[in-house]
């Protein structure tokens, strides 16, 4: 029962963004593709309904991620992006969509950048987005003297796999950390969660925005 509440409101305070997500891959993703999420989420039979002249694999990036429940009525492959890899360890997907989870692995960034770099075949799409640090509703948190950011135990609980939020981004941060894998089509913020800032963030540079969404493609 309790999941069940999680469950619902997860869904009702992510669905804009997830429909922000999906509308942008109709745009870029060809038929036939060949996709990879990396993660689990409550959205993801959406995305293979949406994308269903697809083949669309859910990419396990961790071994707590392999622990977690999720749905698994689709293609699984387990490929760990916390760890070293041989370079000759490739699978050559079109297109991998790596939203809001990399905040979640107790890693080394540039580690897991490299390793989702070596999934994608040569000018293959990345769909990445990260919670921005800067957020408005954040800041204005910060000033009223709240702490905006998750307490240790939600950090160390997690949720569908991984941990809490172990860290949030700026844009230099995401720019400097994708460019030189990744030529950088798209640099944007989202504010698609319900926050009585949102009218406000829309108006001011993206800096301030929710989230961070950059649309790549491999070097």
């Amino acid at each position: 029962m309790e999941r069940d509440r999680y469950n619902k409101y997860y869904i009702e305070f992510h669905k804009k963004r997830i429909n922000h997500l999906i509308a942008f891959l109709i745009k870029q993703v060809k038929s036939g593709s060949k996709i990879g999420i990396i993660g689990y989420s409550i959205f993801d039979p959406i995305i293979r309904n949406k994308l269903s002249a697809c083949v669309i694999y859910n990419i396990l990036p961790s071994r707590e991620f392999k622990l977690q429940d999720g749905d698994r009525s689709g293609k699984v492959l387990f490929y760990d992006i916390t760890e070293r890899k041989s370079s000759e360890i490739t699978y050559e997907f079109d297109c991998i969509i790596f939203t809001e989870v990399l905040e979640h692995l107790f890693s080394d960034d540039s580690l897991v950048i490299n390793n989702v770099t070596r999934l994608l075949k040569k000018n293959g799409l990345l769909f990445f987005s990260v919670p921005n640090v800067s957020a408005l509703g954040k800041l204005m948190s910060l000033i009223k003297g709240w702490n905006p950011y998750m307490k240790k135990s939600e950090i160390i609980e997690g949720s569908f796999g991984g941990f809490g939020h172990l860290r949030e981004y700026s844009f230099n941060e995401v720019k400097n950390l994708l460019t030189g894998n990744f030529k950088i089509l798209t640099l944007e913020g989202w504010n698609d969660y319900p926050n009585i800032y949102n009218g406000v963030a829309k108006l001011l540079p993206k800096i301030y925005a929710e989230t961070i969404f950059a649309f790549c493609q491999k070097l």
